[in-house]
């Protein structure tokens, strides 16, 4: 006995419109369509628009809640998700509180004119800085001042989520050297890398710019502690390679701000300073 190889249809329309287009087939019994027609398809295809059309992802999912129930029940968690990516807003630039120090020294300014600059400009291999001191001594503000708008920010740890390959440099803030990711990858300067970050897809960077890496003193926190320990020279020397080290104290700023009084009466700037009794020093070995 022979029988043909009969299988269920994912799409009965599809099926009897494949079957029907030469004319010539008999039809037998009521046709009962499985809702996934062309005419559900097309529906499918503006709720879809509709959504996208939306302000932001609470508006897409009320219209696709509206206009297409049974895909926002069973695939709510998928929507919701790559709503999130669709609607993602852009960081919001970062815009440098204090432009003008007093205190940087000699060696920080000439690694910054010569490493933090343009592709036109920039070495072939720049290379990437260290710098450790005491909290609140203008670190942070200093090494985001260099180019406010062309640089990635990294603080506590290394998402390369809104990392930008036309950045000019790369600031590593309070991430402890035990958990630097990529760590040759950045002090390096390499380029064309791969990121493995945990719970991240794997993404092409560009690379090519050097990183500033800030720390503060302590066991866990000091890149120049973590560097020193005996089964770690090798990593030590290969870093003294590609990346100084200093150690800084004092980076006096300068803000331009208002008080409450000029603003009541002149409405002028004024100038706050901020000074730090302190003093760096830098450590090329």
């Amino acid at each position: 006995m022979f029988h043909p190889n009969v299988q269920g249809a994912r799409n009965s329309s599809v099926v009897r419109d494949y079957i029907s287009k030469y004319g010539d087939f008999v039809e037998w019994g009521e046709f009962r369509p499985d809702g996934r027609s062309r005419f559900s398809s097309d529906k499918t295809d503006e709720v879809c628009a509709a959504a996208l059309a939306g302000q932001d992802k609470g508006m897409a999912l009320n219209i696709i809640k509206r206009g297409d129930s049974r895909s926002f029940i069973i695939h709510y968690d998928k929507l919701s998700s790559n709503l999130v990516r669709i609607f993602q807003k852009p960081p919001e630039p970062y815009v440098a509180r204090f432009k003008q120090f007093e205190r940087v020294p000699s060696f920080l300014t000439h690694w910054a004119d010569t490493n933090v600059t343009g592709p036109g400009n920039r070495p072939h291999r720049p290379m990437s800085i260290i710098i450790e001191g005491p909290s609140r001594t203008g670190k942070t503000c200093w090494a985001r001042s260099l180019n406010s708008q062309a640089h990635n920010y990294y603080a506590g740890h290394i998402d390369l989520a809104h990392h930008s390959d036309d950045a000019w440099y790369n600031v590593i803030d309070d991430v402890n050297p035990q958990f630097l990711k990529h760590w040759k990858e950045f002090l390096g300067v390499q380029r064309d890398w791969s990121s493995n970050c945990k719970y991240a897809k794997p993404r092409k960077i560009k690379g090519g710019i050097p990183t500033i890496v800030l720390c503060n003193p302590g066991l866990n926190s000091s890149y120049d502690i973590y560097l020193s320990a005996p089964d770690r020279q090798d990593l030590l020397n290969w870093t003294k390679q590609n990346a100084h080290f200093s150690s800084c104290n004092n980076l006096s700023l300068h803000s331009q701000t208002k008080s409450r009084h000029q603003l009541s009466k002149k409405s002028k700037n004024w100038t706050a300073t901020i000074e730090f009794p302190l003093s760096c020093t830098l450590s090329i070995s």
